[in-house]
C-alpha cells in the first residue's frame, strides 16, 4: 500500500491510496489531518557534558522499541528509560552538537548539546615561562591555551598532552582546552 499527500485548490490537504498500484477511489471527503501531538519533543540540556559521559534528555512521547537519538543526522546507541527520558553516550571530540529523537511516529525538535573535554591534572601545577607541562584528562585537543596564550606541545592524545608554557604573563592563571579549564600559575624566572 502506498499514499500520498497531494494539494488541491482547498488548503485541505488531501491523501491518495494506492493498494497494487491500482489507485483507490475517495467518494467522501479525503482529508488528512496531521496530529504532530504524538511526535516526541525535546527539552534542550542544562549546560554542557563532557565527552564520553553519559547523557540523559528528557522531553515527552519517547515511546516504541525503533526509537533512537540522532547526533548531528547519525543514529547513535540509545537507552529508553521512560516516555520521558531516554540516555546515549557524548561525542568523543569536543563541540557543539544538534541533538533530535527519533520515533516512528516523526522526529522531535531539535536541540544543541555542547560537549567539552575534561582536565583532570595539570603536573607541575605552576611553572616558568618555557616550561614543559602534562596535562591529563579526556576530550583534550590542540589548541592548548596556558595563560591565555597558545601553547607549543609537542604531543597531544585524548587523554594526554605535552606542552610548553609561552605565557610570560606572572601569576595565576588557567589551562584552557576543548572548552574544559584547569588552575596554573606561571612562576617568574629566578634572577641570572
Amino acid at each position: 500500500i502506498n499514499a500520498a499527500n497531494w494539494a488541491r485548490a482547498s488548503s485541505t490537504p488531501q491523501v491518495q491510496l494506492w493498494a497494487s498500484n491500482i489507485q483507490a477511489a475517495c467518494t467522501g471527503n479525503c482529508e488528512f489531518i496531521f496530529d504532530d501531538s504524538a511526535l516526541p519533543t525535546v527539552t534542550a540540556p542544562a549546560g554542557s557534558v563532557v565527552v564520553g559521559d553519559t547523557v540523559t534528555l528528557t522531553g515527552s512521547n519517547f515511546v516504541g522499541a525503533d526509537l533512537t537519538v540522532s547526533v548531528d543526522g547519525a543514529p547513535v546507541a540509545t537507552v529508553i528509560v521512560d516516555a520521558t527520558q531516554v540516555t546515549f553516550t557524548a561525542p568523543a571530540s569536543a563541540g557543539s552538537y544538534s541533538v533530535a529523537v527519533l520515533a516512528a511516529s516523526g522526529s522531535s525538535n531539535t536541540v544543541t548539546l555542547v560537549v567539552t573535554g575534561e582536565v583532570t591534572d595539570v603536573s607541575p601545577s605552576s611553572a616558568t615561562s618555557g616550561a614543559l607541562v602534562t596535562i591529563s584528562g579526556k576530550g583534550l585537543a590542540e589548541p592548548i591555551f596556558i595563560g591565555g596564550v597558545q601553547a607549543s606541545c609537542t604531543s597531544v592524545t585524548d587523554t594526554v598532552a605535552s606542552c610548553s608554557v609561552l605565557s610570560v604573563a606572572v601569576g595565576a592563571t588557567t589551562v584552557e582546552v576543548s572548552g574544559a579549564s584547569a588552575a596554573f600559575e606561571v612562576l617568574s624566572r629566578p634572577a641570572a
